[in-house]
């Protein structure tokens, strides 16, 4: 999954909008204990009008 990088919610245009950061998104997972954290990354916004924008990328896994 991938997140605005940042640590705030906001609403837009009628939409809701959850960012994170490696430390509020590793908040938010260990309290489900069904989950891990495989992977966390930084990556930057690939489009040119987005550019100093960053996306929080993670890889979770659910535990059996």
């Amino acid at each position: 999954m991938s997140f605005k990088y940042g640590n705030e919610e906001y609403a837009k245009e009628g939409r809701l909008f959850n960012c994170y950061d490696e430390a509020s998104f590793t908040d938010l997972i260990v309290k489900f204990s069904s989950l891990s954290i495989l992977e966390l990354y930084k990556s930057a916004d690939a489009r040119i009008d987005r550019s100093g924008e960053f996306w929080l990328n993670a890889l979770v896994r659910k535990q059996n």
